[in-house]
């Protein structure tokens, strides 16, 4: 999202009935700094915002009003945050859900990357402790290719992007998380991808 316009009608979209079937919990990534008022006036439901700059960075998590936040973490340099929510239905587990906007620079991706996994520990530590069953979910855009054999697409990788891969995926798979990937009779099925 590169603008104020494109936020504001995408949290009109989102509240909208016609929207989806089923409520829909939105992670967004480089949403810079967010207007309160509008998402306050536009969107129905909570939020969590990591507030980026003017220009750059910026994560949100937009959540339906039929859900509740009962814990929630960010950054405060809107590169990620944190929100466990639940049905307010019904007596279901915890979505720990959260959303990342890593940086270019691998090297500063990596620390970024070591306080975000921190904080995602003591959120379902948290959750742990108190026993309750919880589900986890990490969306965002690691710029980071995890599986370089299958998402190179014309382009070097360096040897920082490669021991930051190594990274994300032995931290990932410690946390039992597994990245999505394409099925293979849909491979290279990228949101955003070089070549063809």
């Amino acid at each position: 999202l590169t603008d104020c316009r494109k936020t504001c009608r995408l949290m009109i979209q989102l509240s909208s009935p016609s929207a989806c079937h089923t409520p829909a919990i939105a992670c967004l990534q480089e949403t810079h700094c967010i207007n309160r008022f509008a998402l306050d006036n536009l969107y129905k439901g909570t939020y969590v915002v990591d507030d980026g700059e003017r220009n750059q960075k910026g994560v949100s998590i937009l959540i339906p009003e039929e859900f509740q936040i009962s814990d929630s973490q960010i950054s405060g340099l809107g590169r990620w945050a944190i929100a466990v929510i639940q049905s307010k239905n019904a007596s279901a587990s915890r979505i720990v859900v959260a959303t990342v906007y890593a940086p270019n620079c691998h090297r500063e991706s990596k620390l970024m990357f070591q306080d975000f996994l921190f904080n995602l520990d003591l959120v379902t530590e948290r959750l742990s402790e108190q026993s309750q069953e919880f589900s986890i979910v990490v969306t965002g855009d690691f710029n980071v290719v995890l599986d370089p054999d299958n998402g190179q697409l014309n382009r070097i990788g360096s040897p920082a992007e490669r021991s930051l891969a190594t990274f994300i995926v032995d931290s990932l798979t410690d946390r039992s998380l597994a990245e999505v990937k394409a099925s293979d009779t849909q491979r290279n099925c990228f949101t955003w991808r070089r070549g063809n």
